[in-house]
Order: C-alpha cells, then sequence, then structure tokens
C-alpha cells in the first residue's frame, strides 16, 4: 500500500492498492469504522489444515507479531476489527510460525472480506494470488475444524502430562468431559491407588465452568465450537462439540434433570435401582457432587407457589441447575463459609483442583495428557478377549505414542468414540456400534410480556421453574416444561451493572418463555462412519419429529401455566420445533446399552466383546430420556467408578 496523497478529516484518502494494482479512495466513513465492524480474511487450504497452523503478519499490528485464526469449512479464517486498520494492511501468511509465504506482501482494505488459496485448481473463483509456501516438515493432518492445541507454560506448569510409554496404567480414559472427568476423578481418588491415565485431544481451555468467568459465555462457547463431522446429504445436524480439557462440561448450561418414573423401563433393572433414592442413590449422589442448587431467592419462591396454588395437579419445583452454593443450610440461611462458591461444575474445575495437590487424593494417581489424539485401540495379540493397547498422536510434539492399560474406557462422545472404535476394527456382535445417534425433539414457545399490573412484573426478577404433568407416561404429556422469567439472566455474572440495566424505565420490560422437552428412542436409520484418522467422522441423521397429538398437549400446557400467572397471549398459537436433527451436545445411543446381541455394552458399561473395554458417555444410552443428560451421566460414571473398583479388589 501506498499513499498517494494527504488529506483533511473531511476529505477522501487516496491510497494505492497494490493487490488490486489501482488507485483507490479511502472516505471519512471508511477510516472511522466502529469498534466490532470486522471483516475477514480467509485462505483456503487442504494442504496446510490442522495440526498445521497458519498466521498472518501485518505492517499495522508489527512483523513479528502472529494474528491468529480459526481453521473452520475448509479454510483459515482471520477475523479483524476495520477499526483497527482504517488505511488496509499490508500481510504475509506464515506457515507453523517460521515459513513465511513466497512472494510479495499482500494489501487489503478493510471494505470487504477476501479470500486466498493455496490450490486455485479447487477454487478457481478466487482470483487474489495463489499462496505458496516453502516446503516444511509434514505434520499429522486431523479434520477438526478450530481444534485448538495450545502448549504454553500454564498447561505444562498444571497438566505437564507423562510421555513415559513403559508405563502400565491401570485405567487409561479417552475424554476428559461429563463422563470421563467424573471417572478419573473417582478412581484417581480411591482409597487404594488406581493409576489413571487421561488422554484428551485438546487443551486447556479454561481451568473452570465459563458461567463463572466473564463475559458472554455463549459468545465464547461459539467461538470454540469444533467441527468434528461431516453431514450425509440429506442430514441437518448442528455443530457444537467442544474439545478441551472437561469437554463441553466447561459450557454446559448446569441443567441436572433426573429421568422421569416412566422413563426408567428403558433401562436395565441393575441401573434402575441404583439411580433411584431407594436403591444405590445414584442421582443423589450426582447431585452431590454436581452441588445441585438450594436456593434461587424469593421471587422464585413467589411464583412457585402461586403455580402450585392454581395448578394443583402438576409438579413443580426449582429447576434444579448445578449452582455450588455450600454456605446454605437446609434452612437457606448462611451456615459455613469455609468453602467459597465455585459456580457451575465442569470436569474442568475438578480435575484441575485434583492435581493442584499433592498426595492420594490429588495428583498422585492421576495423569492427564493433553493435545493427545486417540486413533487406534489395539487388542492384546495373547487374549483376544481383551485390549491393551492406545495408540495417539501426540499434536503438540507431532509424535506417535503408545500407551498401556489394564482397562481401558472410551469416554469421547457419542460422534467420536464409535469412530475410535471402528477405525480400530475392533469386533462387535450386534452391529450397532455407531448406530441410532439420536437426540431428544424441543419445542419452544413465544415470549409472552408480563403486564405491569401483574405482581410478577419487573425487569430484574428471574425465575427458573421445572414443570410436568403429574401422571405424565409416554403417551400423556411426556415432557418437561421449563419456565423462564427474564430469560436474559440464564447464566448471568456481571461485574458491570451497566451492561444489563441501560433501558429507562419506561421501556423496561418483563417477559416470559417456556421451552418443552420431550423424549425419544433411538432411530436406527441414524449412524455415524469413521472414514479415517486424518478425517471427520461421516454422519446421518434424520430430522427431530414430534406427533400432533404431544404437539397440542404442549400448547394445552403452555395454556394452564400462561392462564395460571394470568398472562396475556394468543392461546391459539402453536411452537416452534427445531427444524434439524438435534445437537451433539444431548445425542446418544451409539454405544447403547443392551443385552449380548442386541447392545453394544452390557449394563456395566463393559464392551459385550472385550473384558477390559468399557464407555462412559452418552453414546451409552438406550434412549434419549426427557431430562439433560448430564445428570443421568454422571450418576453413570460414578457407577462405573463403583464397579472398576470392585474389579481392583476395592
Amino acid at each position: 500500500m501506498e499513499l498517494i496523497g494527504t488529506s483533511s478529516p473531511n476529505e477522501n484518502t487516496i491510497i494505492f492498492d497494490e493487490a488490486a494494482y489501482a488507485v483507490r479512495q479511502l472516505s471519512p466513513d471508511d477510516l472511522a469504522a466502529k469498534r466490532g465492524d470486522r471483516f475477514t480474511i480467509t485462505l483456503f487450504t487442504n494442504r496446510y489444515r490442522p495440526n498445521h497452523q497458519i498466521t498472518i503478519r501485518n505492517n499495522v499490528d508489527g512483523w513479528t507479531r502472529d494474528i491468529f485464526g480459526v481453521y473452520t469449512f475448509g479454510g483459515w479464517n482471520f477475523t479483524l476489527e476495520r477499526s483497527n486498520y482504517p488505511a488496509g494492511l499490508e500481510f504475509k501468511f506464515v506457515l507453523d510460525g517460521q515459513y513465511w509465504m513466497e512472494g510479495n506482501n499482500l494489501f487489503v482494505t478493510n471494505q470487504f472480506d477476501h479470500n486466498f488459496t493455496d490450490d486455485p485448481q479447487q477454487f478457481p473463483e478466487i482470483f487474489n494470488p495463489t499462496i505458496i509456501f516453502p516446503n516444511a516438515p509434514s505434520k499429522f493432518l486431523h479434520g477438526y475444524d478450530n481444534l485448538r492445541n495450545e502448549d504454553g507454560l500454564s498447561e505444562q506448569e498444571r497438566f505437564p502430562g507423562n510421555r513415559d510409554q513403559s508405563i502400565l496404567y491401570d485405567v487409561i480414559i479417552i475424554g476428559s468431559g461429563m463422563g470421563g472427568g467424573i471417572l478419573a476423578d473417582a478412581l484417581s481418588d480411591a482409597e487404594r491407588n488406581i493409576d489413571v491415565l487421561v488422554l484428551d485431544v485438546g487443551s486447556l481451555h479454561t481451568p473452570t465452568h465459563l458461567s463463572n468467568v466473564y463475559a458472554d459465555w455463549d459468545e465464547i462457547t461459539n467461538e470454540r465450537q469444533v467441527g468434528h463431522y461431516e453431514l450425509e446429504p440429506g442430514s441437518n445436524f448442528l455443530f457444537g462439540a467442544q474439545m478441551a480439557l472437561g469437554g463441553r462440561s466447561i459450557y454446559w448450561s448446569g441443567i441436572i434433570l433426573r429421568m422421569q418414573n416412566w422413563e426408567y423401563s428403558y433401562w436395565p433393572n441393575s441401573i434402575q435401582t441404583f439411580l433411584q433414592d431407594e436403591g444405590g442413590k445414584g442421582y443423589e449422589r450426582a447431585e452431590i457432587l454436581m452441588r445441585k442448587r438450594k436456593y434461587l431467592g424469593q421471587f422464585q419462591e413467589r411464583v412457585i407457589s402461586r403455580l402450585k396454588n392454581r395448578l394443583p395437579d402438576l409438579n413443580i419445583e426449582d429447576l434444579p441447575r448445578s449452582r455450588h452454593q455450600p454456605d446454605l443450610n437446609a434452612q437457606n440461611q448462611i451456615d459455613s463459609v469455609l468453602f467459597n462458591s465455585t459456580g457451575v461444575f465442569s470436569t474442568a474445575d475438578l480435575l484441575s483442583d485434583s492435581k493442584a495437590f499433592v498426595g492420594a487424593t490429588g495428583s498422585e494417581n492421576l495423569t492427564i495428557n493433553l493435545n493427545h489424539l486417540v486413533t487406534e485401540i489395539k487388542p492384546n495379540p495373547d487374549n483376544p478377549q481383551e485390549v491393551q493397547q492406545v495408540v495417539c498422536q501426540d499434536l503438540a510434539s507431532n509424535t506417535t505414542r503408545t500407551y498401556r492399560g489394564k482397562v481401558i474406557v472410551l469416554a469421547a462422545g457419542s460422534v467420536e468414540s464409535p469412530k475410535i472404535f471402528q477405525q480400530s476394527n475392533l469386533t462387535d456382535d450386534s452391529g450397532k456400534v455407531g448406530v441410532g445417534l439420536t437426540d431428544h425433539p424441543y419445542l419452544f414457545s413465544s415470549q409472552y410480556t408480563i403486564p405491569r399490573d401483574n405482581p410478577l412484573w419487573g425487569d430484574l426478577n428471574h425465575s427458573k421453574v421445572l414443570l410436568w404433568a403429574g401422571n405424565a407416561s409416554k403417551n400423556n404429556y411426556p415432557f418437561y416444561a421449563e419456565l423462564l422469567i427474564n430469560p436474559w439472566y440464564w447464566t448471568v455474572r456481571r461485574a458491570d451493572d451497566d451492561l444489563w440495566q441501560r433501558q429507562p424505565e419506561e421501556l423496561r420490560t418483563t417477559q416470559i418463555t417456556m421451552k418443552f422437552g420431550f423424549s425419544n428412542e433411538l432411530v436406527d436409520d441414524n449412524w455415524v462412519r469413521s472414514q479415517g484418522t486424518d478425517l471427520k467422522a461421516k454422519i446421518k441423521v434424520n430430522n427431530l419429529f414430534l406427533s400432533d397429538q404431544a404437539k397440542e398437549q404442549a400448547r394445552l400446557f403452555r395454556n394452564r401455566i400462561l392462564d395460571a400467572l394470568e398472562i396475556p397471549g394468543d392461546r391459539n398459537q402453536g411452537m416452534g420445533l427445531a427444524q434439524h436433527g438435534g445437537t451433539i451436545n444431548h445425542s446418544g445411543g451409539t454405544l447403547r446399552i443392551g443385552s449380548r446381541g442386541q447392545g453394544v455394552v452390557d449394563e456395566n458399561l463393559r464392551f459385550h466383546n472385550y473384558d477390559n473395554l468399557y464407555a462412559a458417555d452418552v453414546s451409552v444410552f438406550p434412549y434419549i430420556p426427557t431430562a439433560n443428560p448430564s445428570l443421568t451421566l454422571g450418576a453413570l460414571a460414578l457407577r462405573l467408578s463403583d464397579h472398576l473398583k470392585t474389579r481392583f479388589g476395592l
């Protein structure tokens, strides 16, 4: 870029655009872009996808500073603030932090999005100069869009890991999310030493749940989404996986619902007994671990009291959420301040806490290797009914490593766990591995405005309430209803009050909305298939479906709530059903529990064809309940820890 002439603040600035080889004018509006206005630079490449990394270095930020982007949908995307580059920028792409692109510097303005490629045959519509890099050492390639493998001082201090491949671990757990993280902590804290290795493809994004940190956690969640599958034509499944220490548990909304009574019949009798309070108290144990919230305040009490008085035939309670409040006693009074609140539960918290302390219940029996992509599980050549080795790509050092374990647990999620099993060429008599990927449908109501003369009015009020029919069954009001008053306070943690009290009083409103969650039997026409270790899995998922009867029952239920709270609105209005096959966050069934020949794992979550291979994620669910899966998965992980402790003689 060459400046042709200077201008007054009210005149155009003249520049020579080297990329376009033409003279251009930048108006005062061009130069005065507002903060938040953005433009993008994209380099489309298949040759240099992750685990390679492309950055930008430029004349504005400094030629020694890397500007990082994310690899999504076939290209490295760099999103830049227009206001930071009022006259554009001169730049070059850099490969793996040391290999500069060949040729002249590039120049772009801040007015448009700009596309480049290193493969003009694949992208003939891109007319910018072809990007060429000098030969660089090869790296492992994988199919994960936006997977962030960071290996800095913070990771190495707290999670140094252990690369010694001669160690025989008692248990190797693949994945550190809700299932794998809970299991790892429970086993490594056992009275007798159980040596646990956790392998996770991600790195340390945060040591705690995002709503414990700052800012708009929905936005941060979207920024950290990993695209880890391709869709079969005709499928419409939403992205949303997170790959990091703690997995999705860092980003979940904290809802910890139990299944409804009629849903237990889908599960083996031993699991039914374990979950229930009169049996193994599995749900209660998981609620204690996840810090079930005890109190949400007087406004919440008023809402629930009013609903119970006017709808006595319904079950109505606080929407149970993971919200650590250990200083409150049973009477909701301050009782102990020995432990401050840690907010929403996550396994990143759980495992970080363990690694911060020495001793048997701390880090002594727990090893966590981050940035390890598991590609294969190998059977024992001397015993085909056992697995023995886990083969990984260490993405931080570009090294293949193999670890040995007496027990191996797949806890990588409903897509990745069956993918690893399939590409390992392991035996499955049932033919069900990867079959049945299913989410549960939701109906969403409109938002309704609470009148100012209603006693529940107040823009600073907030309530989360759970309702379900007293006689609910598979065909009779088979859903949970979540009611929210002022839903924008769903996961608020704000230090700046001005962010939430911006409206003048005369413009403030109080609104209510509802969400209805249904159960879903596994859909055997849905599937997950591995396409190889260096590619994404491919999935086929049918769109979600609800019967007209179910929709009508939800509409009538919604109307009863609106009537009880005296809120106006069109009672004939329908509700919105998500027009897609779901999201990976609640989907399961790809390693379903079932009898030999009918399911992949047994009631102890052990694979039928292997004596020492287990699963501990939502893939084991034999059906998808009305409840969010986190509490049930947490309880199953605790049950598996009990089983493995018994196996090790504890």
